[in-house]
């Protein structure tokens, strides 16, 4: 593995997921279409997320397009199954049976399973190898074969370790994130915090998922979804403990000394929850002060003046690292987290989700990983609510036509006179206030389109690269994500600051929140940046 992770690794990185993003908008819009077609009964969520892992694997991987969400079966991902389950035995087996000669691989039923799928693989590895085009390719499987083919000696990869890393990411890739996965629509499902309504409202910001928004986009505009998922990997993910092997003589403790070659096994999840460990890796308590032992799913947010709510990204400096650490760390972390922020929001945008009547209590247990002991048996609700009509949706009382009760009181203004006793204007009728509120937004519109091209003349590249917040969808981004104090913070933090571009981010800012409909709040960014104006002078 030291020899090959740089190769896997490369493969594997944030700029070449990117690539991978489509097959994964791709799987999840089908997982929804299918949901959509049997959410009125009870549905086993398991089955249809091992399924989308499994067709997001093999597209990433190697441009195969397996589709069982809509088969509801292949015979890799049946073979994988068994794969797991032989796995399972063979580790808690107290000697390895699969070893004996001839017969072996077989006693356990995984033998011919684990065959077929070798012979498989190295297929797809023969054909990618002779092909022509692979240089051009966007598979992971490609990527690494040319990565093997432009090195040299020691750095190029063998068939069969080409066909062992491909088998790795298959059955690591679909088993991990699937169990994640289940273990986070569980905590969803069973919260009675209100995390549901939170999580959907955050996803609802993005209701153009499927098609559009790029890799930072979708992780910068997720936090409290992000937060969620390394809690489950923390507290209910796959891998408790990692295992890791020393190459030469290690003192344990003083007068005891280990000799190459042992197996060591650490326990991530054990540590995560330690409250007496080195004050610098301590797991966060989070917003809520919760206690490390204790499951959290906002634990990892943070609120800053000048990004509003954001998340703490797990490290070796918070006591847990979800995806191991050093060189034995994943290479897969990236596109990982980008299939689970997709698809869990996506099911958000468009399911209620609750746990059917009389649900099995759920608990982990190990077999290839650990897992849930039961299946997770979900009801599924449409959401039938945008975002915006679920934050205008307020009950009215039912009006009357009747006069004022006895002893009810009306002031003289309520009434139409003013204070010296003359007639008031007539208060404008709900009509007329909303068409002039979208004429607002209109000449906003018209104002941010002129002070675009005012700021192109200037260099816009330049002003970008000087400070790429400075931008409408930047704005946007932070005005749909944080909460109305955030967004009075942020108003303040950027007057505060008067920055070299303080002016064009309160105008963009102000645009931004009457687009959104916030008159309260772009008044106050309005009132504010008439102050900027006054200090400071345009960006030539």
């Amino acid at each position: 593995w030291k020899k090959d992770r740089r190769l896997v690794g490369p493969s594997l990185n944030r700029k070449n997921v990117r690539d991978y993003l489509a097959s994964v908008r791709l799987v999840s819009g089908r997982l929804m279409t299918k949901l959509e077609s049997i959410c009125d009964d009870t549905v086993v969520i398991g089955n249809h997320i091992l399924s989308s892992t499994v067709d997001i694997i093999s597209l990433v991987a190697f441009d195969k397009d397996v589709d069982c969400i809509s088969n509801g079966r292949s015979e890799m991902g049946e073979d994988l199954k068994r794969v797991f389950l032989g796995s399972q035995k063979r580790l808690l087996s107290p000697f390895p049976f699969w070893k004996i000669p001839i017969i072996g691989q077989y006693l356990d039923g995984a033998g011919w399973a684990i065959k077929r799928l070798e012979n498989e693989f190295s297929r797809l590895v023969r054909e990618n190898e002779n092909s022509p085009d692979i240089s051009e390719a966007k598979t992971f499987l490609a990527k690494i074969i040319s990565y093997s083919k432009g090195g040299s000696g020691d750095d190029a990869m063998s068939h069969k370790r080409l066909t062992g890393n491909l088998m790795t990411m298959f059955a690591a890739g679909s088993e991990t994130t699937h169990v994640t996965m289940c273990s986070a629509l569980h905590t969803i499902a069973y919260d009675k915090t209100g995390l549901q309504e939170e999580l959907a409202a955050e996803a609802l910001t993005m209701s153009d998922l499927e098609v559009t928004g790029g890799l930072d986009e979708i992780t910068e505009s997720l936090p409290r979804l992000r937060s969620l998922i390394y809690e489950s990997l923390r507290v209910a993910g796959p891998t408790p403990f990692v295992g890791v092997e020393n190459t030469e003589p290690f003192e344990l403790v003083p007068g005891t000394i280990l000799p190459p070659q042992t197996n060591f096994f650490l326990p991530w999840r054990y540590i995560s929850t330690l409250d007496n460990a080195n004050p610098s890796r301590l797991t966060p308590l989070g917003p809520n002060n919760t206690p490390r032992a204790d499951f959290d799913a906002r634990r990892w947010l943070t609120e800053t003046p000048d990004k509003g709510l954001v998340v703490e990204r797990p490290s070796h400096k918070t006591g847990f690292r979800p995806f191991g650490e050093g060189v034995r760390v994943c290479p897969g972390r990236e596109l990982a987290e980008i299939e689970m922020l997709v698809i869990l929001s996506s099911i958000l945008r468009k399911f209620e989700i609750a746990l059917e009547p009389n649900h099995a209590p759920m608990k982990l247990v190990t077999r290839f990983t650990e897992s849930p002991n039961v299946e997770i048996r979900l009801i599924l609700k449409p959401r039938k609510l945008s975002l915006k009509e679920a934050g205008s949706k307020k009950k009215c009382k039912a009006p009357t036509d009747g006069p004022p009760a006895e002893g009810s009181r009306k002031s003289r203004r309520l009434q139409g006179f003013a204070a010296d006793g003359s007639m008031l204007p007539p208060k404008p009728s709900r009509e007329e206030i909303e068409n002039e509120r979208e004429e607002r937004v209109r000449e906003c519109r018209e104002v941010r389109l002129r002070a675009a091209r005012a700021v192109a003349e200037a260099g816009a590249e330049k002003a970008a690269k000087e400070n790429p917040t400075a931008t409408y969808e930047h704005c946007l981004m932070r005005v749909k994500t944080m909460s109305d104090k955030g967004l009075q913070n942020r108003v303040k933090a950027i007057e505060r600051a008067a920055g070299k571009h303080c002016v064009v981010k309160m105008a963009i800012f102000k645009s931004c929140l009457q687009d959104e409909g916030m008159w309260d709040l772009a008044e106050l960014a309005s009132e504010a940046l008439e102050r900027l104006k006054g200090i400071k002078a345009p960006v030539a």
